[in-house]
């Protein structure tokens, strides 16, 4: 956990840094994306960096790290597509999955059409709640989607959704879920702009980043999420 990485004595850095930025309320995990601490870092020999976040928007928010990162990402809505095909592979156990399944149910496809649905537990929208209830009887019934549920932190389940991601970015069109890290990483790696499932509700912007930094913008599904645009739209 961050609190305080900021140095103004004289003495040598340490040798390692261990850095959490886990998912977590701990807003002060923020300050390892500011300027002023990212010059103590660079002074570091070894990070150990612990992260389950996608924080590359947080990158660019950066201004000494502006000139580099845009030569490594002169296209940034493609930084997802690339970042995961050069730094996410399948295990053999998994990638077994994917080639399996999908040489006997995709291979041969015409249209391949993935659909990713993530069910919110609330009981203020019924009829959303109806409409995924419809979805899932269909495609159950029709054996169109196995019957499970995921468990974090179990390593069988997390090698059945690695495949499944996969396997969804694999399609030609994608309907996903928002909130979902499954669509997100799916529609990520396909290098597509999937169809998606609004969650109900509305959530309100504290601070709007577009008019604060190039190239991020705020996510239409998620409007405290970001992500990163060649140029700016409208919100």
């Amino acid at each position: 956990m961050l609190t305080n990485i900021t140095n103004t004595s004289k003495e040598s850095p340490e040798s390692f840094l261990y850095l959490n930025l886990a998912h977590s309320d701990y807003d002060l995990d923020q300050l390892a994306f500011c300027d002023q601490n990212q010059a103590l870092l660079q002074n570091i020999p070894w990070l150990i960096l612990l992260s389950d976040q996608y924080f590359v928007p947080s990158l660019f928010m950066i201004p000494s790290f502006n000139q580099e990162i845009s030569k490594l990402f002169p296209e940034k809505e493609s930084v997802v597509y690339h970042l995961g095909h050069y730094l996410c592979h399948p295990s053999n156990q998994v990638g077994g999955l994917i080639t399996r399944f999908y040489q006997a149910y995709l291979a041969k496809a015409d249209d391949r059409i993935g659909l990713q649905i993530r069910v919110f537990h609330d009981k203020t929208t019924p009829i959303f709640e109806t409409v995924i209830d419809q979805i899932l009887a269909c495609v159950l019934k029709e054996k169109l989607l196995p019957e499970a549920h995921q468990h974090v932190g179990e390593n069988m389940q997390n090698v059945k959704a690695w495949a499944e991601i996969y396997l969804l970015s694999s399609c030609d069109a994608l309907v996903t879920s928002s909130w979902s890290t499954f669509g997100y990483v799916a529609h990520g790696l396909a290098g597509l702009k999937p169809w998606i499932l609004r969650k109900p509700g509305k959530t309100s912007i504290k601070v709007n980043a577009a008019t604060l930094v190039p190239y991020v913008m705020h996510c239409e599904d998620r409007k405290n999420g970001v992500k990163l645009v060649d140029e700016h739209g409208h919100l």
